[in-house]
């Protein structure tokens, strides 16, 4: 059964006010989202009612390995919010509850990104994005079972994105394929990860196209400036308290989060 507009309201009331306090739920009871349509409508009244300023939005499950997780029948979005843009490489103990990592290609906005019906070739992804940053995306879910509470749940709750922190920015014609850019990720010294952009939807450039359509499609504007993370490249790593995690972005560059 379809739910109400009261409930898609107390079900956005529940993930704001986790999302400020900490908490973790056990799901939304009789709110929880049924259908796409209803998770996202409940994203949307989330951020109105969450009220922090967007700087970006996140993908999520552009990889096989993550939607058979999630039981996702593809990727799904999420914003991204000031508050949680941890600028200066530095994540502090008691930011996020439970903070995993994943390794990710970022795009940086040059020009607003109309909402419209229109499909987006490579040339006219080339012209909207002023640069490229390392990024690492945390993801933290409101939900206490992570993979029980479904991709429903979590495009209701932003992606479970809890926050990111990106790199030095470098221009897109310094870059090469993204495709092929090699990634590698060294925690605490040894390196655990390693993964190309091939790993994104074969390309991160199909995961920012495939963005685009979808804000298209929901009315969104999308401002300059805006901060773009693709989905992980490299699996996800979880951050303890005392951990340190590098991303190497081959030609692109590094990107740092130390958590105390």
């Amino acid at each position: 059964m379809a739910l109400t507009d009261d409930q898609i309201r107390s079900g956005a009331t529940l993930l704001a006010e986790a999302r400020r306090s900490g908490t973790l739920l056990d799901g939304l009871g009789d709110n929880e989202p049924t259908t796409v349509a209803e998770a996202e409508a409940m994203a949307d009244l989330n951020a109105e009612i969450l009220g922090w300023e967007v700087v970006g939005w996140k993908l999520g499950c552009t990889s096989l390995e993550a939607q058979q997780i999630l039981s996702s029948p593809g990727p799904f979005a999420g914003r991204m919010y000031a508050p949680t843009a941890f600028v200066d490489g530095h994540l502090p103990a008691n930011a996020l509850q439970r903070p995993i990592a994943e390794c990710e290609f970022g795009f940086v906005t040059g020009a607003d990104v109309a909402p419209s019906d229109r499909s987006w070739n490579r040339a006219d992804l080339l012209a909207t994005i002023e640069s490229i940053v390392p990024t690492i995306e945390f993801v933290d879910s409101r939900f206490q079972d992570f993979a029980g509470a479904g991709y429903l749940n979590h495009t209701a709750d932003h992606g479970a994105n809890g926050g990111f922190i990106c790199g030095s920015a470098v221009r897109v014609a310094d870059v090469g394929d993204l495709a092929t850019t090699a990634v590698s990720v060294v925690k605490n010294g040894t390196e655990v990860k390693e993964g190309t952009g091939a790993a994104v939807m074969d390309s991160p450039w199909h995961a920012l196209g495939w963005l685009y359509e979808h804000l298209g499609q929901r009315g969104i504007n999308l401002p300059a400036g805006s901060v773009i993370s693709s989905g992980t490249c490299t699996g996800v790593i979880p951050v303890d308290v005392g951990d340190t995690v590098t991303a190497s972005f081959a030609e692109i560059g590094d990107v740092t989060v130390a958590r105390s």
